[in-house]
């Protein structure tokens, strides 16, 4: 057979380019186009760990063909092993739709497009616990329980290490670093350079415009700041009173400068389009319970948004923010007009408050915890214990449920569905028959993307939106 590249372009004028093996009387236009998109998340997973295709046996693409080939005449579809990734999962109902029209999809090629399988990968992780694989593909890595992701203008990727008290950085060619924190639990280095810093369970990172990375540097009870271009790190908000060597959880310092206030413990942070950052500050033990959203303004003052003083719970929706009480927030996210959406996880909740009006609703969960129905109201299903949330531009919510290890979405049409997860199968694969382990938080990519940190599972993720949403 012949190497050829096979062009498809799509409705929306997007071009797509995959490789097939011509074979004389073969129906090759079907089984090209069955292979394309596992052709193109091939491509991108050689790129994740700094190699292009032509490092790699494309004998492996005539090979899917093949498989491909013999599924249109026996009607399924093995999960080929690919050397750089079980992608191919996807293609099962790929193969079904083409098996449909053998003498050519025409048409029904645009149609098919709307039913295509959406894939999950890894961004980082063996899937193995520990502080091991520096300067080595990401993929390869040891994490020890993943809490937050934030990517940079040059699209590096920073990842909140939280076990490991440490900031690893995925470079550009995939290779993963230590870049902050000296895995073990400490408060060190401030004015000096970030990689000689001591963490303490960094749970959240959010990168700013301009080159700066904002770190929850939770039981440090503190918000930190690298400056990424010169690599230094400095505290931004937090000043905790300290006994018996750890600093102490509290709530204080409304109205005053960030760098003075009392921080109970941060957790998720988003910046708002004026570059105000809001963040979840939540921690309760024997000493006290402190719920609040709170925001640190550009000029560095903090205040709070959502949260009653030294209670927790669930009182209502429909009143401001000040009387609103909430149950342990874990992560925070903004939509275009700067209303906070909040993972209120032990109400069960994904709630807003509504920056102009100052109200909080709920927006997905009935309060109660379960594995919810899918394609009803979000708002009279049940959720359990979601932790993260994301909004994209069209005003789509995503869940990361921690208790039903799913990543769900609320669509504009208000309706919830599961994105991801639910199924046995712990590799990359279909979306709908991944593993997941612990859900956290959710990160949106400039692309469109999904990112989750799979907390237990020592794993970052990626759910391909822009190929199959």
């Amino acid at each position: 057979g012949e190497v050829v590249i096979v062009n498809v372009i799509l409705a929306d004028n997007r071009r797509e380019v995959g490789f097939t093996v011509s074979r004389a009387g073969e129906n090759i236009v079907d089984v090209s186009l069955a292979t394309t998109y596992v052709t193109e998340f091939l491509r991108e997973r050689a790129a994740a760990v700094g190699k292009k295709m032509a490092d790699y046996d494309l004998t492996k693409l005539s090979q899917l063909t093949r498989l491909t080939e013999q599924a249109l005449n026996a009607g399924d579809l093995p999960v080929p092993d690919l050397a750089i990734g079980a992608i191919a999962e996807m293609n099962q109902r790929y193969a079904l739709a083409v098996g449909l029209n053998k003498q050519g999809l025409g048409d029904e090629w645009a149609a098919m497009l709307g039913q295509r399988v959406l894939a999950v990968t890894t961004l980082a992780g063996s899937g193995e616990s520990g502080l091991g694989g520096n300067n080595k593909p990401a993929i390869e890595a040891q994490l020890y329980k993943p809490k937050g992701v934030a990517r940079d203008e040059q699209g590096n990727y920073y990842i909140a290490d939280e076990g490991n008290h440490a900031i690893r950085k995925v470079a550009v060619n995939g290779v993963i670093t230590t870049y902050s924190g000296l895995g073990i639990p400490q408060f060190s280095g401030d004015g000096g350079p970030a990689s000689d810093a001591g963490l303490w369970w960094p749970r959240t990172l959010v990168a700013a415009p301009g080159g700066m990375l904002y770190v929850a540097d939770t039981l440090n009870m503190r918000i930190r700041q690298i400056n990424l271009a010169d690599g230094t790190i400095a505290t931004v908000a937090g000043n905790p009173d300290q006994a018996n060597g750890a600093f102490l959880n509290d709530f204080a310092g409304d109205g005053g400068p960030a760098s003075q206030a009392k921080l109970a413990g941060v957790r998720g942070m988003a910046l708002d389009s004026l570059g105000n950052l809001v963040f979840a500050d939540t921690w309760d033990n024997d000493g006290g319970s402190w719920h609040h959203i709170r925001r640190i303004e550009r000029n560095g003052t903090v205040g709070t948004l959502v949260g009653v003083d030294g209670v927790h719970g669930f009182n209502g929706d429909g009143k401001p923010g000040r009387e609103t009480q909430i149950n342990y927030v874990n992560q925070v996210a903004l939509d275009a007009q700067d209303n906070v959406y909040f993972a209120d996880a032990r109400n069960h909740r994904v709630r807003r408050y509504d920056m102009r009006t100052q109200i909080v609703t709920t927006v997905a969960g009935n309060g109660q915890d379960g594995v919810g129905a899918e394609g009803v109201l979000a708002t009279e299903t049940t959720l359990s214990s979601p932790y993260g949330v994301a909004v994209d531009r069209e005003g789509r919510i995503f869940i990361a449920e921690r208790g039903s290890r799913r990543v769900r979405v609320v669509g504009t049409d208000g309706k919830i569905r599961t994105l991801a997860g639910g199924g046995t199968y712990t590799g990359d694969g279909a979306a709908g028959s991944v593993a997941f382990t612990e859900p956290h938080d959710l990160v949106l990519e400039p692309d469109g993307n999904l990112l989750m940190c799979d907390s237990r599972a020592a794993k970052v993720r990626r759910i391909w939106l822009k190929w199959g949403f």
